[in-house]
């Protein structure tokens, strides 16, 4: 694969990442086995698969999966169909092309299946994505410094005011990176399957809202603040500015507490895209013998985080924070290596006083799970 053109990773992220559009031709040989229409249908009318489908013969409209085949016999349609990373291990391994990009950032990589002529309209993404052609011809049309504005009355942000200044047709294998904030209207010319890789912006309001709001939901305390009135007041409507100091120093004190902020950081890049559900609680001495005639799994939706400190790595896993030493790291590492699809590989012999109590609570968690060879 010449998934950058022959370009090098350093010379990509230095001229064009966050920057400015950029067409690869040939990036990815024989894309066109990787799926079929009749695969992401079939995944569209799965309940447990998340999928949507936007009309746009006569005007815009959304419906959520799980889907049915009534859904897919109107006119002007695109189906997209998200996770193909964390189902199959050709997108698996399209996703690990991309490591030399943080991991935390990746989203998921979506299919999107049109019929001719099919589009969903120019809009705006708050993430860099990579877009690679896999069956069929599809236009791109870009615009940089677009104008924000968004048509009223539907449920999806399309541009009112859309004037492209870069058009390309791709082909199967054929891939084009758009940085965040570049409008963009992909256009079948054919029936056509595309796939989307994308990497996350970490948006200021989100951030700001979910750590603010986490702190207030965990914070306790027995501590107030005693009256300071020592004399008949003039104004009895008039706050004690000493009041007000006291209660911006305690908030200021408990919101620039810069340690506690990056674990929450670190735990908060770690959630997972979808639900895992709670495991079962093992002995060593269980897990050692289950191991023995069944094979180890990581759920599906496994998300990881790692922030390192001065003297060990702060590890989170689907929001579970763990302390790891850098040998426990190693460890940690080469068992997560495994795709979705495949078993995760842990020699018991190397698991000490700290290892042991994680894999016990990744079992506890749902993060890991016995499945029968």
């Amino acid at each position: 694969m010449q998934f950058l053109g022959g370009m090098t990773r350093e010379d990509f992220l230095k001229e064009f990442w966050e920057k400015k559009p950029l067409l690869i031709r040939g990036a990815v040989a024989d894309i066109e086995s990787y799926a079929s229409s009749e695969d992401l249908k079939e995944l569209a009318m799965d309940e447990d698969f998340e999928s949507r489908i936007v009309y746009n013969s006569k005007e815009i409209s959304v419906k959520d999966g799980p889907l049915n085949e009534e859904d897919f016999n109107k006119h002007g349609w695109t189906l997209a169909c998200h996770n193909l990373n964390l189902l199959d291990k050709n997108f698996y391994n399209l996703q690990k092309i991309f490591s030399f990009l943080p991991d935390w950032l990746f989203d998921d990589i979506m299919a999107t299946y049109s019929k001719e002529d099919a589009t969903i309209g120019a809009h705006i993404d708050k993430y860099n994505v990579f877009i690679l052609q896999g069956n069929g011809k599809r236009k791109w049309e870009l615009q940089e410094n677009p104008d924000h504005t968004y048509k009223e009355g539907i449920n999806i942000k399309i541009l009112e005011n859309f004037n492209p200044t870069i058009e390309w047709i791709l082909e199967p294998g054929d891939m084009i990176y758009i940085p965040s904030n570049v409008a963009h209207r992909g256009t079948s010319l054919t029936e056509s399957i595309s796939y989307s890789l994308g990497f996350k912006s970490l948006e200021d309001e989100r951030i700001f809202q979910s750590y603010l709001n986490d702190l207030s939901i965990n914070f306790e305390s027995d501590e107030y603040l005693k009256d300071k009135t020592k004399k008949p007041v003039v104004d009895p409507y008039i706050i004690d500015n000493e009041i007000s100091e006291y209660f911006h120093n305690k908030m200021t004190e408990l919101v620039t507490n810069k340690e506690q902020f990056n674990m929450w950081f670190t735990s908060f890049l770690s959630t997972p895209r979808g639900q895992i559900e709670p495991g079962q609680v093992y002995l060593e001495e269980d897990i050692i013998n289950l191991a023995k005639h069944n094979s180890i799994y990581k759920d599906i939706f496994t998300k990881i985080a790692v922030t390192k400190r001065d003297d060990d790595f702060a590890v989170a896993v689907n929001n579970q924070l763990y302390a790891l030493s850098n040998d426990s790291y190693t460890f940690f590492k080469q068992w997560m290596k495994s795709s979705p699809q495949d078993p995760v590989d842990i020699n018991f012999d190397e698991l000490d006083n700290e290892l042991w109590p994680l894999v016990i609570d990744m079992f506890k968690s749902g993060t890991l799970y016995f499945s029968e060879d």
